[in-house]
């Protein structure tokens, strides 16, 4: 058990030899097998096994759902925000968390990743519960999209309720595993696409990034003067359990990885899987009840009507999809040759037997980041109209490592 437990703490792969792994720390694992039973895959990917990284095109396997997507109706905002710093102002730049990435053709892959967050254990009891504390470099300044967002439901006539900003899971003893839900949450959009590949201390410093998102969300919402009085009563309820991760002082110590590598097998789970249309032979009950889509926040511009809002783009379900049971062939390294965008030769000699942990990841890939759309080009891309567009007006916030677009035209080649 000590050994096992060493390989926990001690978990950076440095390489895979036959038969033993090397530790970044000098320190040699010698077994006739290895179970990656990992989010990562780092050591699948050291042992020569093939992966991906992103979403596949919906045209590699026949899907609908993968890929860029054309619309996203869940997880939306439902009234619109302005994105410019500078309300109405492209020229002043863009609001943090807003992103100036290229759109894509609807249906096609990218190297994007389903957004990380952090899982909450609050609690509501006064007995049990830990202050909010706000990240060491906080600045309310970074929700200001969060805060129009929640000035415009206002002004909308609607009064937002905190359930409409995060999704608190009960768990025994009054605690919970809070989720994201909704057009701004704990889901940090964006800020995890050099996770999957990246080495220790990228991950280290992604980890810590997502920790002060979300701990600033939370403060922001208790603290705020442009937070409705009713939800911010109301976060000032929550705290972290006082009794759980007693090292870290009542916050997770994992983030929520929802997918990073993903490896190529003998056989793919697909939509078709997920919609009940395809089934294999070796079947393997499914370890989670349903499937969920987590979508990431962009802004589109509405440039010919000089109005602008933010959108979420990425979602992957048409309420059809159902988790069904899995092939165990799905989790055998492919001994075929690599394709694009695929890791590493594949093959069966490697020893490593990778572990079904996270069926969320079996359904359409989920896009990641804030984005300016142009909204009229976006309905051309929808329609299959053929046009022409001059070159992108591209801007860059160094700061956030958030992009924006916008285009000079509002048509775009199908």
């Amino acid at each position: 058990m000590s050994n096992i437990l060493e390989l926990i703490q001690d978990r950076e792969v440095r390489r895979f030899e036959p038969g033993q792994i090397v530790m970044e720390n000098g320190k040699v694992y010698r077994a006739k097998m290895f179970i990656d039973a990992t989010y990562e895959g780092d050591l699948m990917a050291k042992a020569g096994v093939g992966y991906t990284v992103g979403r596949e095109p919906n045209a590699k396997y026949g899907e609908t759902l993968n890929g860029i997507r054309a619309q996203t109706p869940k997880h939306q905002f439902a009234v619109p925000v302005d994105p410019f710093v500078k309300r109405g102002d492209p020229g002043s730049g863009l609001l943090p968390f807003v992103q100036n990435l290229e759109l894509g053709s609807p249906g096609a892959g990218d190297r994007s990743v389903q957004a990380y967050n952090i899982r909450l254990c609050s609690t509501r009891d006064p007995a049990n519960r830990l202050p909010n504390t706000p990240p060491t470099k906080y600045d309310p300044a970074n929700y200001e999209l969060l805060a129009r967002y929640l000035e415009a439901l206002v002004a909308a006539g609607r009064k937002p309720v905190l359930d409409d900003f995060w999704n608190p899971i009960w768990m025994p003893n009054g605690k919970t595993d809070i989720n994201n839900n909704g057009g701004f949450s704990t889901d940090f959009i964006g800020a995890n696409y050099d996770y999957p590949e990246g080495d220790y201390a990228t991950r280290a410093r992604i980890c810590q990034a997502h920790e002060d998102y979300v701990r600033g969300f939370v403060y922001f919402v208790v603290t705020s003067s442009r937070v409705p009085e009713n939800m911010r009563k109301e976060m000032q309820t929550w705290g972290p359990a006082r009794d759980e991760f007693l090292d870290t002082g009542g916050w997770p110590h994992q983030l929520y990885i929802r997918e990073a590598r993903r490896m190529i097998s003998d056989y793919v789970m697909t939509e078709h899987n997920c919609r009940g249309q395809q089934q294999h032979r070796d079947l393997v009950e499914p370890a989670e009840p349903d499937v969920g889509f987590p979508v990431p926040v962009v802004g589109k511009i509405l440039e010919e009507l000089a109005a602008v809002e933010v959108v979420r783009e990425g979602e992957g379900d048409d309420g059809e999809l159902r988790v069904q049971p899995g092939s165990g062939n799905a989790v055998a390294p492919q001994p075929g040759a690599e394709d694009e965008g695929q890791h590493g030769p594949g093959g069966h000699d490697a020893p490593v037997e990778l572990a079904l942990h996270d069926f969320e990841a079996l359904a359409a890939r989920r896009v990641l980041g804030h984005r300016v759309i142009d909204e009229q080009a976006r309905q051309v891309e929808q329609a299959g109209k053929p046009g022409d567009h001059e070159d992108d007006m591209q801007r860059l916030d160094p700061q956030h490592r958030y992009f924006s677009r916008r285009r000079r035209k509002s048509t775009l080649a199908a």
